[in-house]
């Protein structure tokens, strides 16, 4: 699993919450990345329904429950295809801020240079505080960007190392 992830976030502004990415980019083809959903300012959660849609690029093979919303109960659906909802429901509500999911991603071995979206939506504004009473969510959708090469990898094997270094600099220098 790449060390690299993508942060997409969850902010409470005036009643309003809003997810917006932060992300990172220069993924290659065939890569396994984790998209960590987080919340922060929250104002109070009883229960919530994310649905999680992505680009024909991109395969969702696991989801994990984060550490935030730990008191609510994550439903998973039975398998993962795009368009797939995560509900998290319990008896009190959870004000705890953190990551509530990480979707871990593997990219197409012949994914296309350039970004494959990823949408989070709260279907029907399903998201509730402890009274019930709906919470007004906002989107901005995240992004992986593939690129088809690692930059600085000089010799094709996938990571920078010392070689490449050298073999550049003997390049600039002209055989140094």
């Amino acid at each position: 699993i790449n060390d690299k992830h993508i942060e997409v976030i969850v902010r409470q502004m005036l009643k309003k919450i809003r997810i917006e990415d932060v992300g990172d980019s220069g993924f290659l083809p065939g890569t396994t990345v984790n998209v960590d959903v987080y919340i922060e300012n929250n104002p109070g959660i009883v229960g919530a329904t994310l649905s999680v849609s992505y680009d024909e690029g991109l395969t969702l093979t696991d989801a994990t429950k984060g550490e935030a919303l730990s008191s609510l109960t994550m439903t998973k659906p039975g398998q993962y295809v795009s368009g797939n909802q995560f509900v998290w429901d319990g008896m009190e509500e959870d004000s705890s801020d953190g990551a509530i999911l990480t979707l871990t991603f593997v990219i197409a071995s012949n994914a296309q240079d350039g970004p494959l979206g990823i949408n989070i939506s709260v279907p029907d504004g399903d998201m509730y505080d402890n009274d019930l009473n709906s919470i007004d969510v906002q989107t901005v959708n995240g992004v992986i960007n593939v690129a088809s090469y690692t930059p600085g990898d000089v010799n094709g094997d996938e990571k920078v190392t010392t070689a490449d270094i050298v073999s550049l600099r003997r390049y600039l220098a002209g055989g140094y």
